[in-house]
């Protein structure tokens, strides 16, 4: 019995599409060849991986738990190729992020920013979204590494976890709002108006409990959605100038704002909510050294922000985190 992972990956292609014509253009062969390639597999493996339909094809029951074992090997020789690159440097100037959406508006653009700057082979491919995209992203090997809120993974046993400086997250809204020049703000007159931001981890959604008008608790995953949820802070951000909704965001992400007087920081009792914010990959994969470059760099930006924020605080008169 031989087999080749060009087989496997030809298989694997066939059950993806279900169509002999589409797998092998997905594969940039002919049909014919696809045709004999699966069925040299499947004499290989003494077993019929696909049942022949008039329309197509259908993954057998004995394929289907060999498909499964198949994926696992083009996996393993995914990761082996990548491993045998870092030794050589070829994938050294490469490497792909997944950021939440509070660490991907000044964090992660600026550390890419810094990378370039000493790098110049640097290259980067860049994906947004939330924390559970994030990690998922690194769970499916979709990316090298995730930057999030780690608070609900970082005792998960797959994943490497490098904390960096937490990130305190403000109340904002526009000048005109009704709350704008109230002061010692209570949780529930803050949470009598819509909130816009991005989905709230278990450990600070409690915060939010019994105030519908600012959103709801997921019973099953102990989430918040604020009521107004977005992926993008910026756009969180553009929703509160525009109308009386509240927006959740760091200072440093609404400083023109603030300066231009468009934007308020709302004096709210207590400290601002804090995010856990780290750096995520696979426990089994080596980090690349334009990875370690990448978090160099987030470390040192993150330090820049703290600093900034510090000079934001004191000059808009919001209170320390505690």
């Amino acid at each position: 019995m031989r087999i080749t992972l060009r087989q496997l990956q030809h298989a694997t292609a066939l059950a993806r599409h279900g169509s002999f014509r589409e797998a092998a253009a997905d594969m940039h062969i002919t049909q014919p060849a696809l045709t004999r390639s699966i069925q040299t597999l499947e004499s290989s493996l003494n077993v019929s991986l696909f049942d022949r339909q008039p329309n197509g094809v259908e993954v057998s029951r004995a394929g289907e738990v060999l498909l499964r074992k198949a994926e696992g090997v083009l996996e393993s020789a995914r990761d082996l190729e990548r491993e045998a690159a870092l030794v050589s440097g070829l994938a050294s100037g490469s490497i792909r992020v997944s950021m939440g959406a509070y660490p991907g508006h000044e964090l992660v653009p600026r550390a890419v920013a810094a990378c370039l700057a000493q790098a110049s082979g640097f290259s980067s491919q860049i994906l947004g979204g939330d924390w559970r995209d994030a990690v998922q992203n690194v769970l499916n090997r979709s990316v090298d590494v995730a930057v999030a809120d780690i608070s609900t993974f970082s005792g998960d046993p797959r994943l490497e976890v490098i904390e960096l400086e937490p990130e305190a997250i403000y109340f904002v809204c526009r000048r005109e709002h009704p709350l704008a020049s109230q002061r010692g703000i209570g949780l529930s007159t803050l949470c009598g108006f819509p909130l816009a931001g991005c989905l709230v981890p278990p450990r600070l959604a409690t915060l939010f409990a019994g105030f519908p008008r600012a959103g709801s608790i997921d019973p099953d995953t102990g989430n918040f959605h604020p009521s107004v949820e977005v992926k993008s802070v910026e756009a969180a951000i553009r929703i509160a100038m525009l109308s009386d909704v509240v927006a959740a965001a760091q200072l440093t992400s609404v400083e023109s704002q603030l300066e231009s007087g468009s934007l308020v920081v709302l004096d709210v009792q207590g400290p601002p909510l804090q995010l856990r914010v780290g750096l995520i990959y696979l426990r089994e994969r080596t980090l690349a050294p334009m990875a370690q470059l990448f978090l160099d760099k987030l470390v040192e930006v993150r330090k820049n922000l703290g600093a900034t924020d510090v000079r934001l605080r004191e000059k808009f008169g919001t209170p320390r985190p505690g």
